[in-house]
């Protein structure tokens, strides 16, 4: 089968470039986050086709068309989509955003089938909404995280998070194994707290030594990894109770003391030798914010996820820099398309009662005309005020009542 796609036939298109990558290697389909809101130059959820945003595509610069996960879309603010790179070759790489093709309003199956996450993500959990009990997994995987004992949704690192009591809260992820044997694997989370010794990862039975968990020390601020009776921790503290990026990544076949930690995408030094080796056998289901001994965490988590995929330096980096709160990871160009009404399009009156409303829009006009006004008996004055990014130089007609035309400067 051969896919053409058409960047050309959406007329508005924005480039999002990686000046903030500082890795050497390259990233081979990597999740960016991108945000969509008024501070790129020209922008305005006006001209977007669909109120969903299902005309949205991305591109690479070789024309690749690229999945992408909307994880939330504000047309009164800000929204964030998670896009899946070809590749990031450098600080200099490219996705351009495309949209406005009234022929696409419908949004694409991998848009929701789990294909931004499909390089080596077992698991991968935004907790930006809570249905019931059920936290989604973004991959195709479906591997949704049941919240127990009565925890919530807040404010967290990118969107909301998950706020757990340290009491009865837990999230368990039930059929899932987690990765299991002597596979490469990586966890990476945000984490906010102040504890000590509460559980931040696990899977399997810590009674019977079959158990993979990743928890805080006991008496510091840093993380310990316990893998099948061994055990080794950072020689770095992170328990501020702000957020932090935290990650574990594991050799295939390795043992404890192989694996490396990274605290705000900085690889840390460990202390302790201890060996353990990953185990075979039966597992107990994923567990986040607890382990099979009750560790409940009492602090907060975001962008959780788990991979059978040893990530790179790089790579933890390269998250960490694309998701920390004022990230430059991403250069956001200017908006290059027809002109675009960037105010609401819709305004409400009381008759009988003067109201203002004003107009905005960007892409060089030349003049404004308004037109097609509905009848206004009843109502005593309209006043429209005409702003553009570049003024209008020619006058602009506003009609204030069916029978009166206005002559005003924009």
């Amino acid at each position: 089968m051969i896919k053409i796609s058409d960047p050309e036939s959406s007329p508005y298109k924005v480039n999002f470039t990686t000046t903030g990558y500082t890795g050497s290697s390259t990233l081979n389909q990597f999740p960016v986050l991108i945000k969509f809101d008024t501070g790129i130059s020209g922008f305005s959820y006006n001209s977007f086709a669909s109120a969903t945003a299902g005309d949205l595509r991305f591109y690479g610069s070789n024309g690749e068309e690229l999945p992408y996960e909307i994880e939330s879309w504000d047309t009164s603010g800000e929204s964030r989509v998670w896009v899946r790179a070809g590749a990031i070759e450098g600080n200099a790489s490219v996705i351009t955003a495309a949209w406005g093709d009234s022929t696409k309003t419908t949004a694409p199956n991998y848009a929701f089938n789990g294909s931004t996450w499909s390089n080596g993500y077992q698991a991968a959990w935004h907790f930006q909404n809570m249905s019931g009990t059920t936290l989604i997994d973004s991959t195709a995987n479906n591997r949704h995280l049941t919240a127990e004992g009565g925890p919530s949704t807040a404010i967290g690192q990118v969107g909301n998070g998950i706020v757990l009591d340290g009491s009865n809260d837990q999230l368990e992820a039930v059929g899932y194994k987690g990765v299991t044997g002597g596979k490469q694997r990586s966890m990476e989370t945000w984490i906010k707290t102040s504890a000590v010794s509460d559980a931040i990862m696990s899977w399997g039975q810590d009674a019977t030594r079959k158990k993979w968990i990743w928890r805080l020390q006991d008496s510091a601020g840093g993380f310990r990894l316990e893998v099948s009776g061994g055990g080794r921790e950072t020689d770095a503290s992170f328990n501020n109770n702000v957020w932090r990026y935290v990650a574990v990544t594991y050799p295939e076949n390795g043992r404890v003391d192989n694996a490396k930690f990274f605290i705000d995408g900085v690889a840390t030094g460990f202390t302790g030798s201890y060996s353990g080796y990953p185990i075979t056998g039966d597992y107990l289901d994923v567990r986040l914010g607890n382990d099979h001994s009750s560790r409940r965490l009492n602090g907060s988590l975001d962008e959780a996820r788990i991979s059978e995929v040893e990530r790179s330096t790089d790579w933890i980096k390269a998250s960490y820099d694309n998701q920390k709160t004022s990230s430059t990871f991403l250069t956001r160009g200017t908006v290059v398309g027809p002109r675009i009404v960037t105010s609401p399009l819709v305004a409400s009156a009381t008759v009988g009662t003067a109201f203002t409303y004003n107009t905005g829009a960007v892409g060089s006009p030349s003049s404004f005309t308004m037109f097609n006004l509905p009848g206004m008996e009843g109502v005593n004055e309209v006043v429209v005020n005409a702003e553009a990014v570049e003024k209008a130089s020619k006058p602009l007609f506003i009609y204030d009542k069916p029978s009166k035309i206005i002559n005003k400067k924009a």
